[in-house]
């Protein structure tokens, strides 16, 4: 059993070294972390087999063995908190997974000390890494770098699989280009960290906030708080909970231009989607260019 257990945590290990050697998107300072969880793994492992051979271990090596079972689970704990604070990106798609591993490793450790026994911890611990790593893969593909919103890879998706009533709101950012031309592009993404940032505390409470272009931005409302909102105002009217949702942001925005000058005006359309017999894709495209054309008709009105 003990060899089964050692052979499938080294795989593990091994896939997870080559899939982070071959990452071009992770920084060297992230793979070095990777690769040295993985060879601390690998040590607790090889601890494991010594402790099978009884006669060859004297009371120092067991203590050095105890010690290092039990810092195990805490570095499967510490990477469960540190992606609770990084799933703020992901504004919460993905906090089932968290669950699963927080639920794997608190019953990984009752069961050790209700037997008194440490069972197989360097494949537990393999196997949360693993799952970490998967999660970690899934935010930097979904995630804008830049603005800490979710990336328009996450925006298509969710819009191929968008099965409820919702609103969809668009976002354009007034005279961008001017800001880039006359204070450099590092000014650039200053202002557009800062959007990211208002919208996400604008919105994040009801929806999720995107970037899908340079200086364009979406969000879309979870399920049922459109419902949520539109029974708060008279007669279940749409185009009045879109307003509302556009007011609360233009609110930001105008208490931002009180600190941040360049911060832009920003043009905002929005629409209702229904899922309708045309199916998602058609119904999706109807909604995104009403959002689009409500969009640019307060681009117009803003610049006459």
């Amino acid at each position: 059993m003990t060899g089964f257990i050692t052979y499938i945590t080294l795989c593990i290990q091994l896939f997870l070294i080559i899939f982070t050697i071959n990452s071009a998107e992770w920084q060297k300072e992230e793979k070095r972390r990777i690769i040295g969880i993985s060879i601390f793994i690998d040590l607790e492992l090889a601890l494991e087999c010594i402790t099978t051979i009884q006669n060859v271990i004297d009371g120092n090596l067991i203590d050095f063995i105890k010690a290092i079972e039990l810092i195990i689970p805490l570095i499967a704990i510490v990477m469960c908190i540190t992606m609770i604070k990084i799933e703020d990106m992901l504004q919460g798609r993905n906090i089932f997974i968290l669950i699963e591993m927080f639920a794997f490793v608190i019953l990984t450790m009752v069961i050790q000390v209700a037997i008194k026994k440490v069972i197989a911890s360097g494949l537990i611990m393999a196997i949360v890494f693993l799952k970490f790593m998967l999660y970690y893969a899934t935010l930097k593909y979904e995630t804008d770098s830049l603005t800490r919103v979710l990336s328009r890879a996450a925006y298509e998706s969710a819009l191929k699989n968008l099965n409820y009533e919702t609103f969809i709101l668009i976002f354009d950012l007034n005279d961008f280009k001017k800001i880039n031309d006359n204070y450099g592009h590092q000014a650039g993404d200053i202002i557009l960290q800062k959007v990211g940032m208002v919208l996400k505390r604008t919105y994040k409470k009801n929806g999720y906030c995107y970037r899908i272009g340079g200086d364009e931005f979406a969000v879309i409302l979870k399920r049922g708080k459109k419902l949520e909102l539109v029974r708060k105002i008279e007669k279940y009217d749409d185009s009045k909970g879109l307003e509302c949702l556009k007011m609360n942001m233009l609110e930001q925005v105008k208490e931002e231009q009180k600190s941040e000058p360049l911060f832009p005006n920003i043009a905002i359309g929005g629409s209702t989607y229904i899922p309708g017999r045309k199916g998602i894709s058609e119904a999706v495209k109807e909604a995104i260019k009403a959002a689009d054309d409500d969009m640019y008709r307060e681009k117009a009105k803003m610049k006459r």
